[in-house]
């Protein structure tokens, strides 16, 4: 029965399929259909539908749960894009950080070898040290002689000559062939006593050849009290007087500086040893205790102090010679401590240089550093060329100061670059090192050559220094082009340094009498930075004043060929015989032989 019900099925199966591939006939195809046939076919037909509906929900509930992964999956990946976009960003910014951290570490290093370098070493510009031949190994020589001539030179310690080493001592012994047959005499005394021989007391039987001298050399210090004898009289009209009658062969005048009781030639030793030798007031005392004099510190003082207003006098005359209409002067200033109002605060001297003139100046205003102070100190100067570092104040100046050119100091380009390379390690310095040392090594042949002022410029417009200069515009552009980047501080700075100052940096191929450097400046400056080193301070502005007096003419001596402690001297005793003729009491006009 069940085979016959399937085997119904499957005919109707057929006959449906072939109704589906063949054209439908106008009349009824069920009608020859039984009625059990046709409720079989219907519920097979509605079954089927069933199971149909049944596979579409369920591809429905497929294609629902697939567009829900999907939107899952697309809202996942939205997700991450977003995390990746911001990770890339933190890793950016991380990046970024990590530079200007490694910059900022490379600068504290640079900052650490720096300070290191002036604490412990030698602060010198002079330039990049040398490679140095490599140490000999002494015990490695010793373990390896074995006594034989062969041995007694190791493979480190073997000599040879060459060419560059031979003409070298061949230069030294040209350089001294001219002290042949000369007597080479170092010491001498202005002051001579020559204690002769009693030939009378020779040996019994001898004879007498030749004579010679050895000598030896003494100091004699002691401090003389004069006391000279006041008569106080009456003259033929009655009226009491006072007056030094002094005897034949003594002096005519009392030897006495105005307001002191020290001589004219005593001031002149306390003012050497405390400012030209820098010998604090404290040790003065001890050497006049030990040559048997007492006096009281603030005496001493008062005595500098008494001196310094008749020097003061001299100064118009000085400053007249140093800003002559066409001259060139370097400027440069230094700081010091001085006690103010209790307190003890960072104050500033100034220096301006006449070369050519040979005149120092030295200026203080209550230590002040501002524009004001240099302007004042010029007025209406109609100098050519000043000289000076790159400091804020002298750029100032240039807008008020039209016809007079400003130079800066490449020395102080140079050692940025120094400074760049040795604490920063930045190989590019290098470059600006060589070539700056370069134009150095011109200015020195210059010097040594004794070349005039006109021939100087000459050398200085060639193709050769044209060109160098070219150099160091180009390698200075293209470093700024690039960036920063990973570069430190030092190298930074010294980029920005001469590029902002270049047209003042070159100026100095403009004229033969312009100087490459402000070092004259620097190094008339620095027994200041002596004083402040032994002295440590000063104790109110006028003691600041008082010492800036005397080292201009302590410098101005200097650069005379003066003896400072012979021009004080002479000029001390001109000031107590009362003159006044200022233009001839300079250290270039007082008269003394150099």
């Amino acid at each position: 029965m069940e085979q016959d019900e399937l085997l119904k099925r499957v005919l109707m199966m057929q006959r449906l399929q072939g109704m589906e591939t063949e054209p439908i006939s106008a009349e009824d195809p069920y009608a020859s259909m039984e009625k059990d046939q046709l409720i079989s076919m219907i519920h097979f037909l509605v079954k089927r539908e069933e199971e149909r509906a049944k596979e579409n929900q369920e591809l429905k509930d497929m294609v629902k749960d697939l567009r829900d992964t999907h939107k899952q999956d697309v809202k996942t990946q939205t997700n991450l894009m977003k995390s990746i976009d911001r990770l890339t960003n933190q890793v950016a910014d991380l990046t970024t950080q990590n530079k200007t951290l490694q910059q900022k570490v490379n600068d504290l290093l640079s900052q650490i070898s720096v300070g290191n370098k002036v604490r412990f070493g030698s602060t010198s510009q002079k330039g990049v040290k040398k490679k140095t031949e490599p140490v000999q190994d002494r015990e490695k020589d010793k373990d390896e002689f074995d006594g034989t001539n062969g041995a007694a030179m190791s493979s480190n310690t073997q000599v040879t000559t060459s060419t560059e080493d031979s003409e070298s001592t061949e230069q030294t012994q040209k350089s001294f062939d001219y002290r042949k047959g000369m007597k080479y005499q170092t010491m001498f005394a202005d002051n001579r006593i020559v204690h002769e021989s009693d030939r009378n007391l020779l040996p019994e039987g001898a004879t007498y050849i030749r004579s010679e001298y050895k000598s030896s050399y003494d100091q004699i210090s002691y401090i003389v009290q004069h006391d000279y004898e006041i008569i106080i009289y009456k003259d033929k009209n009655g009226d009491m007087q006072k007056g030094y009658f002094p005897k034949s062969g003594e002096q005519a005048v009392i030897d006495r500086f105005p307001g002191t009781h020290a001589s004219s030639s005593l001031l002149a030793n306390l003012v050497f040893n405390k400012y030209h030798m820098n010998t604090p007031v404290y040790r003065e005392m001890d050497r006049l205790f030990n040559n048997n004099m007492t006096v009281c510190r603030n005496t001493v003082y008062n005595w500098f102090v008494k001196g310094s207003k008749h020097l003061k006098e001299l100064l118009p005359v000085l400053k007249e010679k140093l800003l002559a209409k066409g001259a060139v002067v370097n400027c440069d200033e230094t700081w010091c401590r001085v006690k103010v109002n209790g307190k003890y605060g960072k104050k500033y001297i100034w220096c301006m240089v006449n070369k050519e003139a040979k005149v120092a100046v030295y200026f203080y205003d209550d230590g002040s550093r501002g524009r004001k102070v240099l302007r004042d100190f010029l007025g209406e100067t109609e100098i050519s060329a000043l000289q000076s570092d790159g400091f804020n104040v002298y750029m100032y100046l240039d807008k008020e100061l039209l016809d007079v050119d400003h130079l800066c100091c490449l020395a102080h380009a140079r050692a940025k670059f120094k400074y760049a390379l040795e604490q920063g390690k930045d190989k590019d310095a290098e470059f600006f090192i060589r070539l700056i040392g370069w134009l150095y090594d011109k200015e020195e042949q210059y010097r040594l050559r004794h070349l005039t002022p006109k021939q100087i410029f000459q050398e200085r417009q060639g193709e050769k220094t044209t060109k160098i200069v070219k150099q160091i515009r180009q390698r200075l552009d293209k470093l700024l082009a690039e960036g920063n980047g990973m570069r430190g501080d030092l190298m930074i700075k010294a980029l920005n340094y001469l590029n902002h100052f270049w047209n003042q940096l070159i100026l100095y191929l403009k004229d033969g009498r312009y100087s490459i450097d402000n070092s004259l400046a620097e190094r008339t400056l620095r027994p200041m930075t002596v004083e402040r080193k032994n002295s440590l301070a000063f104790g109110s502005h006028k003691g600041a004043e008082v010492s800036v007096i005397y080292h201009t003419f302590i410098e101005t001596c200097k650069m005379c060929g003066v003896s400072t402690l012979e021009y004080f001297k002479e000029l001390f005793k001109a000031i107590m015989l009362g003159r006044t003729d200022y233009e001839n009491m300079l250290p270039m006009t007082i008269g003394i032989k150099k």
